[in-house]
């Protein structure tokens, strides 16, 4: 076990660089003298980031908030507690879906009753299995519905609604500087069915390749037309890198800067994936006003 004294110089590592581990090194050194061991500053601090990543103290590196606000005023809360039971409790589709009938599971038998959860992780999450997942009829995997019309679709007819464009195309219709990825990501195309709606566009939905993953990614114009007061069942943590604070989530980063909120998660196979906050904090890093050639 580790002891008190040692577990808040752990936390220390973390918050004040050299100083602390210069403590924490002089403090192992003093316990092992007896046995005449002698350690390096570095490996003092490779065993204690091993410690670190391997037990409970890691999740205090990041700051769990119930709620944040970004500088426009866009403001999100965490529920998890308070809707927690009733996602877990077994319900039918609810009528206004529309989707009686529409849904099955992966006999190929009807879905009548589903929990929230199950809602939830099947259809929009992407994991591995073959119950990992909700299907039409004919047994494809599900990734969306339209509740208007009572449709459910595969990532390929999703797919073949969108109309791609270039970022140049979509550049003169909007009423702020976009972010882009740097070259380390391909970029795929621009989602154009909400730009050709408008004269203008306060909004950009963008998608990179990065390996057999894409990035989705959201932008808007910090507006007070634009901003959300958002409740969602997950954690929420933020963390601020050179003056801009990240709100990070299971599957999405999001971030305000020059004037612009940007929303990113990684997709596969049509379905959102759950992300460590390192995995989007490096996507978050490679973000970078556009500037024309």
């Amino acid at each position: 076990m580790i002891n008190k004294d040692l577990d808040k110089l752990l936390y220390d590592l973390v918050d004040n660089g050299e100083e602390s581990k210069n403590k924490i090194y002089n403090n192992t050194v003093q316990h092992k003298d007896k046995k005449k061991m002698k350690f390096k500053p570095l490996v003092v601090t490779c065993i204690l980031l091993l410690i670190l990543t391997t037990s409970g103290i890691a999740r205090d590196v990041y700051n769990y908030v119930t709620s944040s606000d970004l500088p426009s005023g866009e403001h999100i809360e965490s529920h998890e507690d308070k809707y927690s039971l009733r996602h877990k409790i077994p319900m039918p589709i609810p009528k206004f879906l529309n989707l009686a009938g529409k849904v099955f599971d992966e006999d190929g038998k009807k879905i009548h009753l589903i929990t929230g959860n199950d809602w939830h992780e099947k259809l929009f999450i992407w994991n591995e299995g073959k119950d990992s997942t909700l299907y039409n009829i004919k047994g494809e995997p599900i990734v969306d519905y339209d509740k208007e019309k009572g449709e459910v679709f595969t990532a390929a007819e999703r797919e073949a609604k969108i109309k791609k464009i270039t970022l140049e195309e979509a550049l003169p219709k909007l009423t702020f500087n976009p972010f882009i990825l740097k070259d380390d990501y391909d970029f795929e195309y621009v989602i154009g069915n909400n730009i050709d709606e408008f004269d203008k566009s306060d909004y950009l939905f963008i998608k990179y390749q990065m390996g057999d993953k894409d990035i989705s990614i959201t932008e808007k114009k910090a507006i007070p037309e634009t901003i959300i007061y958002g409740s969602f069942d997950q954690k929420i943590i933020e963390k601020e890198i050179e003056g801009v604070k990240l709100q990070i989530m299971e599957t999405t980063l999001t971030f305000e800067k020059d004037g612009v909120i940007v929303t990113f998660s990684i997709e596969k196979d049509g379905k959102t994936v759950r992300a460590t906050p390192e995995e989007l904090i490096n996507i978050y890093k490679g973000f970078v006003p556009y500037e024309a050639n």
